[in-house]
């Protein structure tokens, strides 16, 4: 993926809409979850309720999409297996957290998409837990997070 950086601005010159356009746009899409554990399902990937954000997308730009949670795993030792996707449940990419029994562990999961068409595009967290009782907290001090960002043109 090539990025197509600014250029340096001197005193004097007229900022053109093609340099404007370089600019980064921030948060295109953003949800939170702060209210109400969601346990995952054993052996069957699935959407995490609260986890999916929609967005207007533009072609040629790059969007940074990060997902934060915190886990608790109870019962047995195990993992969850967490999976950005997009509407259609193309895997953008993935991570494995293993959690030792009664223990916590946050989750951060980053990827880049050079490459959405433009138009309405879904993002989304799926996932599922290795054996019983892997829950993502949601509470007022435990939000679960996910952010869209436009970085700029790729």
């Amino acid at each position: 993926m090539a990025i197509n950086p600014n250029t340096n601005f001197t005193a004097g010159q007229i900022l053109t809409a093609d340099q404007q356009n370089r600019f980064p746009r921030g948060v295109m899409g953003y949800v939170s979850r702060t209210a109400g554990d969601v346990t995952l399902n054993t052996s069957t990937v699935a959407d995490i309720t609260g986890m999916t954000t929609t967005f207007t997308a533009v072609a040629n730009r790059a969007y940074k999409v990060t997902f934060q949670a915190l886990f608790k795993k109870e019962t047995n030792n195990g993992y969850p297996d967490l999976y950005i996707t997009d509407g259609a449940n193309n895997i953008k990419t993935n991570v494995f957290q293993h959690i030792a029994v009664n223990q916590f562990a946050s989750v951060v999961m980053v990827c880049v998409i050079p490459n959405f068409t433009a138009g309405s595009q879904t993002v989304k967290v799926r996932g599922f837990s290795s054996s019983v009782n892997t829950i993502m907290l949601g509470s007022g001090s435990q939000v679960a997070t996910l952010i869209v960002e436009d970085m700029g043109p790729s």
